[in-house]
């Protein structure tokens, strides 16, 4: 995006749905790891757009690279490295995202 001012927007609409969710998913019954998982959600977005603020990143590779960041990390604790080194295999999706970002979108410029 490159209007710097039409940034603001997305967050904001990732703020209120947290602030949403974490209304939904007790009153829903959820267990408290969802939660608990929910809550780092907003920590990310607050440390990417921190970080956006004074550098053009990606929060799109950001976002890649931490579904990726759960779904190891789920593989290795609950089905104790079941899959050895494939549960490695979305971290090329993240590579992936974050190349297209600057190579097709002009998002970021390579650093």
């Amino acid at each position: 995006m490159t209007n710097r001012a039409g940034r603001r927007v997305p967050p904001a609409v990732a703020g209120v749905s947290l602030g949403l969710g974490f209304v939904v998913l007790p009153a829903g019954g959820a267990p408290a790891e969802l939660v608990t998982l929910a809550a780092s959600m907003p920590a990310s977005l607050v440390v990417a757009i921190t970080l956006g603020a004074k550098f053009k990143i990606s929060l799109h590779a950001a976002a890649a690279s931490a579904a990726v960041v759960v779904v190891v990390v789920l593989l290795l604790l609950l089905l104790t490295l079941t899959y050895g080194p494939w549960a490695l295999l979305p971290a090329l999706l993240v590579a992936w995202v974050t190349w297209s970002a600057v190579a097709v979108t002009g998002c970021c410029s390579p650093r």
